[in-house]
């Protein structure tokens, strides 16, 4: 079954590998089609995978948006929801499964509404905290002064947040044993106050604890904050025409684009009004879906090996050319986004896995190659819409000067015959040979 299982795997892999080659070709009405397949429907090894897809599938019909970006949406919640208690171990490499979503739509296509939405089991989840948290600190300011000096504050552990300033960040992580979730409807909000509060490597912190690196920070005026295992998920949205005002050369440079899942399908406006609703019962299931993720009894490390191992070095060398082809061609972009897209095929995998089988007994804690073809055919997806955010944010290259140009065609293709030349121009061949010889000086 196994052999099957690979053999399926291949095919799939081989086929997708071909339309993504070959990306540049596809019709742009096209592009947003392929690998649009859910990643849970037909999943007859799990019946929690055949729920999740009717949820997914109950929201696109209720916000009007491509089951590609629910999902996506679903993933970043549940990857919250399963925090450090899940790791993904493949030879030498170890990571968490934290993700970095970001969602590219324009005002009023329904992206806020499917967060709330899709967010609002954590968000049950940090008002009963906030409640447990209000009653021990009104209990703790009932002390009087000399037990209160005694006793250690009451810390308010939250499952996400919003409006933060970095060294309040670095806190909630040391505090939040499981990690975080930075949630913004706007993310470009919270990149423009980067280096608002203080110019002390923000963005640098940012990328170790993608990383899952540990960091430690020191400030004159407060205690010294060290988060040995930081974990921090983002999920935001943001309009297409402020892409490029938001993610400037310095962030794509430095890599924190590249360690971005982007979400960017073309969407179907509606021109009748429809009233469709999510029935209770799956809505029901999804919200215990995420709090069964959230309360899993225990730390579990998930391998990476036989037929998901193969599954992952077809991937892992198509990746990889794809990623030299982009620094051959001057492309930081795509080879940043190629250079983390392994790292998220393992971490996908390992959501994928976790979500379809968390409540199975004992749970399986070897990935198989269809939890991994899944998270492949959703790298796809943001492979896809990767580079058509690459597309919109672009500086188109500067045209050379007249004079420019001369020098470059002479030098790939010398100029015999200046006197000619300089006729089809339209100019004296003196223009030429002076613009030649400065070159040469």
């Amino acid at each position: 079954m196994e052999k099957e299982n690979v053999a399926t795997a291949e095919a799939i892999t081989t086929e997708a590998s071909a339309k993504i080659n070959n990306y540049s070709e596809i019709p742009q009405e096209e592009r947003d089609f392929v690998h649009a397949g859910s990643i849970f429907q037909n999943d007859n090894d799990s019946i929690i995978a055949q729920k999740l897809w009717e949820f997914s599938q109950s929201c696109s019909d209720c916000y009007h948006l491509p089951q590609g970006m629910i999902e996506a949406v679903m993933i970043a919640v549940a990857s919250t929801a399963i925090g450090t208690k899940i790791h993904v171990t493949s030879g030498v490499h170890d990571t968490n499964v934290s993700t970095w979503m970001c969602l590219v739509a324009p005002s009023g296509a329904g992206k806020t509404p499917l967060l709330n939405e899709i967010m609002s089991p954590l968000k049950s989840i940090q008002a009963q905290r906030y409640e447990e948290f209000k009653k021990l600190f009104d209990d703790f300011q009932a002390l009087d002064s000399n037990k209160k000096s005694l006793t250690t504050p009451p810390v308010f552990l939250k499952t996400f947040v919003s409006d933060v300033t970095p060294e309040a960040l670095y806190l909630d992580l040391s505090n939040n044993s499981n990690g975080l979730l930075m949630y913004r409807d706007e993310l470009r909000g919270w990149i423009k106050d980067f280096g608002r509060y203080n110019s002390s490597g923000e963005i640098q912190n940012l990328l170790s604890i993608h990383s899952g690196d540990s960091i430690c920070v020191s400030r004159k005026t407060s205690p010294p904050i060290f988060v040995e295992h930081p974990f921090l998920s983002i999920l935001g949205g943001i309009q297409p025409r402020l892409l490029k005002k938001t993610f400037n050369e310095e962030l794509i440079d430095c890599g924190f684009l590249g360690r971005f899942l982007f979400c960017f399908p073309k969407l179907n406006i509606i021109t009748q009004m429809e009233d469709n609703v999510i029935p209770p019962i799956i809505r029901d299931f999804w919200r215990s879906t995420i709090d069964g993720l959230f309360h899993f009894p225990k730390p579990v490390s998930l391998k990476i090996e036989g037929g998901a191992m193969e599954v992952k070095a077809k991937f892992f060398t198509s990746n990889q050319m794809k990623m030299k082809e982009s620094e051959e061609e001057g492309d930081a972009f795509g080879s940043a986004m190629y250079g983390k897209l392994i790292n998220y095929a393992d971490r996908l995998a390992g959501i994928i896995h976790t979500m379809r089988f968390f409540r199975r007994m004992p749970f399986p804690i070897d990935i198989s190659a269809d939890s991994y073809q899944k998270a492949i055919n959703m790298i796809s997806q943001f492979e896809q819409w990767g580079l058509k955010v690459r597309d919109t944010i672009a500086i188109p290259p500067r045209l050379p000067s007249q004079k420019e140009a001369i020098r470059l065609l002479d030098k790939v293709c010398p100029i015999i015959n200046q006197s000619k030349f300089a006729e089809a121009l339209g100019k004296k061949q003196q223009y030429i040979s002076y613009i030649l010889k400065n070159e040469m000086n």
